[in-house]
């Protein structure tokens, strides 16, 4: 059983490897793009720098999608439009559905329910 849960506690950390090479910190990212296009834009009034706006806009438009794809895996909403910008929507799909996915007893062979680190125990003995 360790051997299991080693390769599950294993999978979680290339899981975590993989998302900050492709994803990053989505948010943090996102602030830094559209921050850089506002001093961008507050420095050039006049538009001469025309090229580097392009390239600040399309880097903030990369990070509004990726944090727009990040919130539809989560939330697991197939209808979402793009565009649609109701993170709030999603966020409180994404908890709720945490919650109802969450274990938090577990009714051993006895009928005894169990709780905590002793929630874990039924399952281990089961496989």
């Amino acid at each position: 059983m360790e051997h299991v849960m080693s390769k599950i506690s294993d999978c979680g950390k290339r899981l975590q490897a993989w998302n900050r090479t492709n994803f990053g910190n989505v948010k943090r990212n996102l602030q830094r793009a559209k921050y850089r296009l506002k001093q961008l834009q507050e420095s050039d009034p006049m538009g001469v720098r025309r090229e580097e706006q392009k390239a600040v806009r399309k880097e903030v438009q990369k990070w509004l999608e990726r944090d727009e794809v990040m919130w539809r895996q989560r939330s697991k909403e197939l209808w979402l439009r793009e565009g649609d910008q109701n993170s709030k929507f999603f966020h409180i799909k994404v908890s709720h559905r945490k919650k109802k996915n969450q274990v938090g007893k577990l009714q051993n062979e006895e009928g005894a329910l169990q709780e905590g680190d002793l929630r874990d125990k039924p399952i281990i003995e089961y496989f």
